[in-house]
C-alpha cells in the first residue's frame, strides 16, 4: 500500500490527515509562543496547554492513520506510556521527577 496523502485520499481518511496536519501546525505555533513569553505567565500556561492538547491529537491521529495503513500498532503502545522510565543505574542517585518527591 502506498503512503496516504491529503491529495490522494478521500472521506474519513482525508479528514484524519487534514486534522493531523492542522493539529501539528497548531502545536508548532503554540510551542513557539510558550517558548517566547515569560515562564509561568498566563500566556505561557495557556499556550503550553494548547501545545500539549495539539500534540496529543497529533499522536492519536498518527496512530489511527498507521493502523489504517496496516502498519504496526507500536504507536498505540507509545500513547499508553509517553514517558517510559528506566531504573537508575547502580552508581546513580535517585532522580526526582516531581517536586517534593
Amino acid at each position: 500500500m502506498q503512503h496516504l496523502t491529503i491529495a490522494t485520499s478521500s472521506g474519513i481518511v482525508w479528514l484524519m490527515l487534514l486534522c493531523h496536519f492542522g493539529a501539528a501546525l497548531i502545536a508548532l505555533m503554540a510551542g513557539t509562543v510558550a517558548l517566547s513569553v515569560t515562564k509561568g505567565g498566563h500566556l505561557h500556561k495557556r499556550s503550553g496547554l494548547v501545545f500539549t492538547h495539539a500534540m496529543i491529537a497529533t499522536g492519536v491521529l498518527a496512530a489511527a492513520i498507521s493502523v489504517y495503513e496496516g502498519k504496526s500498532v507500536d504507536g498505540i503502545a507509545a500513547l499508553k506510556e509517553p514517558f517510559p522510565l528506566r531504573p537508575p543505574a547502580a552508581d546513580q542517585d535517585r532522580i526526582h521527577l516531581l517536586p517534593g518527591c
